[in-house]
């Protein structure tokens, strides 16, 4: 679209030039659309290298990552780490949580199936891996917390 009111402006500025006789406007005018090509280069380099330098996701979509995690809190899962990250229109999503050390594998499995069909839904085009961690202060199963009734 800058092309357009670039190349606009430089018609704009001829046109004045010819009519009105003031050639002063068309090195004014042609300060101008090196203003406007400079500000839209200025905007590539900054897009370009969030891309490059894999940048986080905006704070936005990290709310949105929390706020799945946070309507499965029923099943007492925990957060650990989020860590986000983009590639080109790929949303790059590492979720470490925590969950109880009594539920299955498959139960786990599951519920991680589901936080990642959310995340696409809300956030699109993600590429998610959800590492799941026992939320147990133990290492034997027997001496769990979660199993001791």
């Amino acid at each position: 679209m800058s092309d357009v009111y670039s190349s606009l402006a430089v018609a704009i500025g001829l046109l004045a030039v010819k009519f009105s006789g003031h050639y002063i406007l068309d090195p004014v005018i042609a300060i101008i659309v090196a203003v406007m090509i400079l500000k839209t280069g200025i905007g590539l380099i900054r897009k370009t290298g969030d891309n490059l330098l894999d940048s986080s996701l905006p704070n936005e979509d990290i709310a949105i990552i929390e706020n799945v995690l946070n309507n499965h809190k029923d099943k007492n899962l925990g957060i650990k780490t989020i860590k986000t990250s983009k590639s080109g229109n790929i949303k790059n999503i590492v979720l470490i949580i925590y969950l109880p050390c009594n539920m299955t594998l498959k139960e786990t499995h599951r519920l991680c199936d589901k936080i990642e069909a959310e995340l696409e839904e809300k956030l699109k085009h993600t590429n998610v891996i959800i590492h799941a961690e026992p939320d147990c202060k133990c290492l034997k199963k027997e001496n769990c917390p979660a199993l001791i009734k």
